[in-house]
């Protein structure tokens, strides 16, 4: 897609409520509830209305740059903190040694899970999701580096420490301060020169980045399985990436390929790239071994961390995947075609 068209879509979703994101790949368009032919910029919205029901300054246009607008429901993205009893009570217990699948956190945190292991140099980490295995993503890092099995929402304690913090990628939210000294001398120049006139109006300088991955790894220094609790690697197992936010309708997945830029590779298996209409697995801590359909390669997304909203670009959107508490887990598909 087009920098400038997809600098317009990004300008689009933050201006207006219950807009969410967007996809950088053109889908047929739906009607209906069945998909046409016609080609459509799609649009995803926490939930949807009538236009007359919305104010004036909320309705996207019916078409951009002679595309067709399509919009479809998705629900509000967000975090998936744990709040609800899991089907199978041994994933919350202490489990060793590890297996992926299984609950863990941050001392400082409730909990999510073990997602998968990577290997970066001749070390071997446990890989999750940045708000899993550190206090607060936002940062550069954490100041907590205890990580435990089962997480602290489980029971786990200091005693349950399995291995610590190692590094996360940031997730840098929307409207986040800018350290340029050229862009705050200009803004400390304007604000200057505004108040000499008795102006109102005050200057501020902000990042506006677009997040690709949620993920972070620790040591693992107590004995673990490179294998899922409840999922034969046997069966077919080609990495997809991490799940990290969701709604009750939609669920988001960030990209292996982001992580391997980071250095990281996944022990056992490789990261692929999938296709819309393919069916990607998880195992995790809530909702166990489940499976969904990808109903998008490429989405652009707003996601709420509770204390700040963060956009995300290309990562992956499905079919309903996860739950409260299966934050961090790995994405795979069993065949590639």
């Amino acid at each position: 897609m087009d920098k400038n068209l997809e600098k317009y879509l990004t300008s689009l979703i933050l201006s207006k409520n219950y807009v969410n994101g967007y996809s950088r790949v053109l889908h047929n368009k739906i009607v209906k509830g069945r998909e046409t032919n016609e080609k459509s910029i799609r649009f995803y919205v926490s939930k949807k209305l009538p236009v007359h029901s919305l104010n004036k300054k909320d309705i996207l246009p019916l078409r951009i740059n002679d595309i067709s607008v399509d919009v479809v429901e998705a629900g509000k993205w967000k975090l998936v903190p744990p709040l609800r009893v899991v089907k199978k009570p041994s994933k919350t217990t202490r489990i060793r040694p590890l297996e992926a699948g299984i609950s863990i956190g941050n001392l400082s945190i409730t909990a999510g899970s073990l997602g998968w292991y990577y290997k970066k140099g001749k070390k071997t980490l446990a890989g999750s999701n940045a708000h899993v295995f550190s206090e607060d993503p936002s940062k550069k890092s954490s100041k907590e580096k205890r990580i435990v099995q089962p997480g602290h929402y489980d029971g786990g304690t200091a005693k349950d420490m399995i291995g610590h913090y190692v590094w996360h990628k940031q997730v840098h939210p929307i409207g986040e301060g800018s350290n340029c000294t050229l862009s705050n001398s200009i803004t400390k120049f304007l604000n200057g020169l505004y108040s000499l006139f008795n102006r109102k109006t005050r200057f501020s300088t902000y990042l506006q980045v677009s997040n690709h991955i949620d993920f972070a790894v620790s040591t693992l220094e107590v004995p673990y399985s490179e294998k899922f609790i409840d999922y034969d690697i046997s069966q077919g197992f080609y990495g997809v990436g991490h799940g990290f936010a969701g709604s009750d309708k939609t669920s988001l997945i960030c990209k292996g390929k982001y992580i391997e830029e980071e250095g990281y590779s996944p022990v056992k298996t490789s990261f692929v790239t999938p296709k819309k209409g393919d069916i990607v697995y998880k195992t995790g801590r809530t909702s166990c071994f489940n499976s969904a359909r990808i109903i998008d390669t490429s989405g652009v997304s707003q996601v709420s961390y509770g204390s700040f909203v963060a956009l995300f670009s290309d990562v992956i959107v499905t079919e309903h995947l996860l739950d409260p508490g299966d934050s961090g887990s790995f994405a795979w598909l069993k065949e590639v075609k």
